[in-house]
Order: C-alpha cells, then sequence, then structure tokens
C-alpha cells in the first residue's frame, strides 16, 4: 500500500523534531506509538511504520543530516519521503 503524503509528512516532520532538532534518544518504538495515535496513519501496523523511520534514516544519511535515530537506514529512500524532508529544512532557512 502507497503511502500518502500526509502519512509520510507526520512520520518526517515527527522524526526530523524529535532526532534532529531535540537530538533525542527515544527509541523508536515509542515515536511509533505516537506516530500511531494520528486518525490518518491509525491503520498502519509497528512494521510497516519502522520500515518508514528506516527510510527516514537514509535520507538523513544521504543529505548529511545529523541525527539520534537509532535504526539501521534502508539502502535505498522513497523519492516522496526525500522530498518531504528536503521542504521541511528549506522551510527552515528562510526563517
Amino acid at each position: 500500500m502507497e503511502w500518502k503524503p500526509i502519512e509520510d509528512y507526520i512520520c518526517c516532520i515527527l522524526s526530523v523534531n524529535e532526532y534532529v532538532y531535540k537530538k533525542s534518544e527515544k527509541k523508536p518504538q515509542e515515536l511509533i506509538e505516537e506516530i500511531k495515535r494520528f486518525p490518518v496513519i491509525s491503520h498502519r501496523d509497528d512494521g510497516t511504520i519502522r520500515m518508514r523511520l528506516q527510510n527516514i534514516k537514509a535520507v538523513f544519511n544521504s543529505l548529511k543530516i545529523e541525527n539520534t535515530l537509532n535504526l539501521t537506514a534502508l539502502e535505498n529512500c522513497a523519492v516522496q519521503t526525500e522530498t518531504i524532508i528536503k521542504e521541511i529544512f528549506k522551510g527552515e532557512e528562510k526563517k
């Protein structure tokens, strides 16, 4: 099942906030539980969300974004996820 942009955005913005800005040591499973509180994404199972977080980790690595997300990155990252993360940081540059 393909990820809707809103689902991807929720995962990306929460991950950036937690693991880039806060430099948190929060376990990925704790973030997964937070993500699943959003009705639009609550139908996703933990494993699918974990893979999306691994995808986000791959984007962080490819863009050389320092982070504390303690997961192994997937080899490839989804274009949609990379685009969203770039947009998040593009917005930050304007501040």
